[in-house]
């Protein structure tokens, strides 16, 4: 399977084995780089940078992780439109 369909592809459908593999890396990297956030903002004692570095990862990982759900969903005979039902709560 190609890493890039899974990512920004809505359409589609993915079993449960590469959708936790990747939901999984999609997480590690998510929890990687918000301690490096952290790190560097002790350093330079800024918490509004913290703020707005997390805000961007978190809306950077949104779309491929909104991508991985759609298509498990559709695996399961689901609509896509559920991820909504999950991503709303979120944005609130």
């Amino acid at each position: 399977m190609n890493l890039i369909w899974m990512l920004t592809s809505v359409k589609g459908r993915l079993n449960r084995k590469p959708y936790w593999i990747v939901g999984l890396c999609l997480l590690v990297l998510v929890l990687i780089a918000m301690i490096a956030i952290t790190i560097v903002s002790i350093q330079l004692m800024q918490s509004e940078l913290v703020l707005g570095l997390a805000v961007l990862v978190q809306l950077a990982v949104l779309w491929p992780a909104a991508a991985l759900m759609a298509k498990r969903f559709q695996d399961r005979n689901k609509s896509a439109a559920y991820v909504l039902l999950q991503i709303v709560p979120v944005l609130i």
